[in-house]
Parts: C-alpha cells; structure tokens; sequence
C-alpha cells in the first residue's frame, strides 16, 4: 500500500490529474480540484497521503494534502454507491468543513447541489454517514499547517533515516505550528532530540 508520496509535480492536467516525480519515478494521482489549481509545476518538494484504489484493469492512487482529507475520502468510498471518482468529485466541489456539517445536519438540499448526487444518493449519504460523522464534527482543523519546502526536507531525511512517514510528518508539522522560524536543519534537529532523546 502507499499512503504517502513526497516529490515535484511534472505535470497537472483538468479535471484532477498530477504527476509526482518520486526519485526518477512518474506516480499519477487523481486529487482534488483545489489542490490541482494549487500545484506548482517543477516547484519544490511537495508531499501528498494517498489512497490506492486497485480494480481488476488497474491501480489508481488518490492524493491529498493531508492525512484528514485522506481519511475522510476513504470514510465515504465506504458508503455503498459512493466509489473513488465520485468522492473526489464531491470533496473538489465543496469544503470538507462544509460537507461534514450539511452532513450532520442532514441537509439534503446541499447535498443535491453536488455532482452526481441526486436525491435518493443524498439520503443515503445521510443515512450512511450516521455513524461516523459526528466524531468529524469539530475535528477539520481551522488553521492546517502547509507542508513547506523546508518541511518536506526535513520530513525526507526523517524517513531516510528509518522513521515511518507517518511519524515524520506528525512532528515536523507540529514542530513548525510551534516554531514558524526554524530553517529545515533547526526543524530537524529538533526532531531527532524529540525521537532520539540523549
């Protein structure tokens, strides 16, 4: 499974599809609209969570900027009707914020508006969505820490030196929340007393 891809974007084609230059390597990712309009072509490292999604005639991965939006992606391809494709259709065409909320408060109407989503695919949005969607309500952060060159360094030489993306990510992002000033070396020297203390 790859859940987590860091690179340059080399290209980004309508509706939603990248390619990440992954060390020589050419990954496409589908992802949302938003976060296509914000790719910069040739620009720096950029670092995206991902979903692979594997059919019999082929592999597709899901990017995302952040790991919530990843796991909020794969709550709804759990909602029966709801595949890949249409899930990253509604997460371009609305905020999660938005969507957790009209899903909570059960509003149908808005969800309508989206595409591909009629009515009777809305109710069961509604109904599907029950028991997860009230642990969401709250939780899309306000503020989410872009992931910044110098992060994405300092996230990279992490994982080189045997750290789980995952971790890496967390506390680099963390770590930048606290200190916006840290240069990537500070930032990762930090890190190393925090998960290596002497």
């Amino acid at each position: 499974m790859i859940g987590w891809l860091q690179g340059v974007v080399i290209e980004k084609e309508l509706p939603n599809h990248l390619v990440v230059n992954v060390g020589g390597v050419g990954y496409e990712l589908q992802v949302p609209l938003p976060l296509l309009a914000d790719a910069v072509l040739q620009g720096p490292l950029v670092a995206f969570y991902t979903h692979l999604a594997i059919r019999e005639d082929a592999h597709q991965l899901y990017g995302f900027n952040h790991k919530f939006e990843r796991d909020f992606f794969r709550q709804l391809i759990r909602i029966n009707g709801i595949g890949p494709k249409l899930a990253l259709s509604i997460l371009s065409a609305i905020s999660l914020e938005r969507l957790v909320r009209a899903l909570a408060e059960k509003d149908v109407a808005q969800l309508v508006e989206l595409p591909g989503i009629g009515k009777k695919m809305a109710e069961r949005l509604v109904m599907e969505s029950a028991g997860f969607i009230s642990a969401w309500v709250g939780y899309i952060p306000q503020a989410v820490t872009p992931v910044l060159p110098h992060m994405s360094d300092a996230i990279a030489a992490l994982i080189h030196l045997g750290y789980k993306p995952k971790e890496a990510t967390q506390l680099i992002e963390r770590l930048q929340r606290e200190h916006n000033d840290w240069d990537r070396e500070t930032l990762l020297r930090q890190a190393l007393k925090v998960l290596a203390p002497v």
